[in-house]
């Protein structure tokens, strides 16, 4: 009778065992998901391997989270300006003109990157999980950035004059402000780091950023940059001293120097036809 109970124990202890085994790969598998998922975030006609990432990453969570397995919270800074926008989105589908096509968005896109969201800052929510978070967007962004030079100018032979786009894949737009991200990432942690190797690392990736904004020529970029800096010098004035230096070493380089002249950007934001649907908005602001 005693060996059947010991028995029966050392069983339920072994399955006990497994399960908890299996509910700690569980856990583990969500950050190299997810982490798969932001790395070829950037790259074109890869979506199924996003699409399977994220949403074994979803309903892993869902798994995890209905048997008490995951410590997941909403708590967050935006947490209540994303429900007010939520609710609010809502409510406007009711007087959509074309409500199939804004229910679709609102569940395959708002949602859905909400759920993004959520799961990314559970998940790598410790300092060194951050980290390494930065370094995949850095890796990812620098990889997307020196390859699409190298295929647009030398693959594509395009003339190193025109600016850099990739209708079919990534509008000029897109390839301007994809690169803002890890450049600025890359900036961060090149005063911080040590170890030369990373520096290194941090430098091509900071130059090759850097050029496929000004290549691209996109206003929301180099604002983007401006407005970045301009946060930058009250905490850390290395960092923009370091984009200065860079800058103007890259400048040198491009074919771009006479289309970043005050006059030419000048010009470029007064041609600008967004420029002119911002102006009539405030007027029609002003005149309200």
């Amino acid at each position: 009778m005693d060996m059947n109970t010991n028995t029966g124990t050392s069983q339920q202890l072994g399955e006990q065992s497994t399960r908890e085994k299996m509910f700690d790969i569980l856990n583990l598998s969500v950050p190299v998901l997810m982490g798969i998922f932001i790395f070829f975030n950037p790259f074109p006609h890869i979506t199924a391997i996003k699409e399977i990432c994220f949403y074994s990453s979803f309903f892993i969570v869902l798994f995890l989270f209905y048997f008490k397995k995951v410590d997941f919270s909403f708590k967050s800074p935006l947490t209540l300006p994303f429900a007010l926008f939520v609710i609010w989105v809502f409510i406007g589908l009711f007087f959509a003109l074309d409500k199939e096509n804004s229910i679709h968005d609102f569940l395959a896109h708002l949602l859905k990157y909400l759920a993004i969201y959520y799961i990314l800052i559970n998940v790598f929510n410790s300092k060194k999980s951050f980290v390494l978070f930065s370094w995949i967007i850095i890796v990812s962004g620098g990889i997307f950035s020196i390859g699409g030079i190298i295929y647009f100018y030398i693959i594509s032979g395009n003339p190193i004059s025109s600016r850099m786009g990739f209708p079919d894949i990534a509008s000029i737009n897109n390839v301007g402000i994809i690169n803002l991200f890890p450049f600025l990432l890359s900036l961060k942690h090149f005063t911080k780091e040590s170890k030369l190797h990373q520096k290194v690392m941090l430098l091509v990736v900071l130059a090759g950023t850097l050029v496929g904004m000004l290549m691209s020529q996109t206003i929301g970029a180099l604002l983007g940059i401006i407005f970045s800096l301009v946060i930058l010098f009250f905490y850390n004035k290395k960092s923009v001293i370091i984009f200065l230096l860079l800058l103007v070493f890259t400048i040198g380089f491009l074919p771009v120097k006479n289309r970043l002249t005050p006059s030419a950007v000048g010009d470029k934001l007064y041609r600008d036809e967004r420029v002119r649907i911002w102006n009539t908005y405030f007027k029609i602001i002003k005149d309200q």
